[in-house]
């Protein structure tokens, strides 16, 4: 809030983007139930071969969803989850909220979905049907999710004398694409980097396959609701287990990598080594 005591800037409107991959769960009140989920805990074996042997199996589902098989990284499988672990916390949740529309609810008090957090590998959405997929209806969990929105919807700020609009949210890697598809027609990839590095294609228009969801590929949405092809290597994730080994073996923070210089004498003497050539 920091901009709003700045006389140099004038606020005019605010949205959000993050990972879309977990849920706040609402009450009534619009108080949150439970803690943020976290997506990279272990799901229960049980309870997904379950669920995905009910329609059609995992290759299928999995085809259908545009999602691999990632646990609780396939966000619908954590409402799946609560309403059999915890179906006490799912009959007291009024709306379930991915992150982006969550914080987007902080300030505007309006619970809505949009697109871009629906359709990143949450296997709740029918890519043939381009609708919510069947298991999603038929557990009651279409019920516990707010109404879709357009992703250019904006409403009133909750404040009393504010003026600025709030936008409704949106998928962090789903946002990184906007401005290419507003200003570029020739067709491209674009390349998003971050905890994964994904790469995304929204010229690709041809349907998933069994050999594209084994080497990780899967749907997103765009923000007009448009299937995007894309790629995952999870770098970042990587990059960060790499530089906390090289910190622990010096006994040194990882903070001390942000301030040096490279030593090019070294780099050279390297490539001079014969294991580099």
């Amino acid at each position: 809030m920091r901009f709003f005591r700045k006389t140099e800037y004038d606020v005019k409107a605010i949205n959000f983007t993050s990972y879309g991959a977990s849920f706040v769960l609402i009450r009534e009140d619009g108080q949150p139930l439970t803690p943020l989920y976290n997506y990279l805990k272990e799901y229960p074996k049980d309870l997904k071969d379950e669920l995905h042997n009910r329609y059609a199996g995992l290759e299928q589902f999995s085809l259908d969803t545009a999602s691999p098989d990632l646990g609780s990284l396939n966000s619908g499988l954590q409402l799946y989850r609560i309403k059999h672990q915890k179906p006490e916390i799912f009959a007291e949740t009024k709306s379930a909220l991915h992150l982006p529309q969550y914080l987007s609810f902080l300030l505007s008090g309006k619970m809505y979905s949009d697109k871009t957090s629906i359709g990143c590998h949450t296997a709740l959405w029918d890519y043939h049907t381009q609708d919510y997929h069947q298991w999603v209806k038929d557990n009651g969990i279409e019920e516990k999710l707010a109404p879709i929105v357009q992703a250019n919807e904006v409403f009133a700020a909750n404040f009393p004398g504010s003026t600025f609009k709030i936008g409704c949210g949106l998928h962090d890697s789903s946002s990184a694409l906007i401005p290419y598809l507003l200003n570029f027609h020739e067709p491209f990839v674009l390349i998003s980097t971050g905890t994964w590095c994904i790469s995304l294609n929204p010229f690709n228009h041809s349907p998933l396959t069994k050999d594209e969801l084994v080497q990780d590929c899967l749907f997103y949405l765009s923000y007009k609701g448009d299937p995007v092809k894309a790629s995952r290597l999870f770098a970042g994730h990587e990059h960060d287990v790499q530089t906390k080994r090289i910190a622990d073996h010096f006994s040194i923070t990882t903070a001390k990598f942000r301030n040096m210089e490279i030593d090019w004498k070294l780099v050279d003497e390297l490539n001079n080594k014969s294991i580099f050539k």
